[in-house]
Formats: C-alpha cells, structure tokens, sequence
C-alpha cells in the first residue's frame, strides 16, 4: 500500500499566484488535504484512492446531487467571484467513470470531501 498525505494552506498558493480548484474555494487561513493510497493487491481489482478535503466549507444537502452535472454551479456560493462553467466536477465524473472508477462528495462537520477511486 502507497500513502501519501499532503495538508497546505491556500495562503501559500494565492500568494505564489496559484489558482487550483480547491483554492478557489476554500477560504483564508483553511486547509486543502490531499491523500492518496492503493489497496492491497489481493483485493479486486485493486483500487487507487485519491481524496481531496478543503476544510472551512460545506455544500448544501440539496445542492449535492447536482454538483456533478454539466454547467452546474451553486447559487451564491462563490463569494470570491472567480466564475467559472461548471464543467470541471462534471469532466472529472465523466473521465472516473470511463476509467472504470467513481467521484463521490462527502460534506459537514466544517469540511467538504471529494473521494476519488480508480482501478489499478
């Protein structure tokens, strides 16, 4: 099994001019947690499994279910005003899928969790 656990801080991307997804929304002085592990080889298949948590924000429940879908961006939830189409949930979604794996949303408890899950 291969771990490995990435914490930043979106300070140091802003102010390097950075402009990542999770940044964008994930407010001053929060944390992007980036991990990714393998399963053990015996299971089947094997899986890699990439999460992304962004802490200091949350999604609606009723928003949820619609962040995957095209051109799909929640209401009054970018107070930043960085824009953006929509298509970037909607493209990761479509790729997981025709690589055999899956993208689902965990959110509450102050945090959001984007679970990634691709077989080896």
């Amino acid at each position: 099994m291969v771990v490995l656990i990435s914490t930043t801080s979106c300070n140091l991307f802003s102010s390097q001019g950075g402009d990542t997804h999770p940044c964008k929304y994930t407010p001053a002085h929060q944390q992007i947690i980036v991990t990714a592990i393998t399963t053990a080889p015996a299971e089947t298949p094997p899986l890699l499994i990439v999460s992304v948590i962004n802490t200091g924000i949350e999604i609606a429940q009723r928003e949820r279910h619609r962040v995957f879908d095209k051109f799909y961006r929640i209401p009054k939830h970018d107070p930043w005003k960085h824009g953006g189409t929509g298509l970037g949930l909607a493209l990761v979604k479509k790729l997981s899928q025709c690589l055999g794996g899956s993208i689902q949303l965990e959110s509450g408890s102050g945090q959001t969790q984007f679970i990634l899950k691709l077989p080896l």
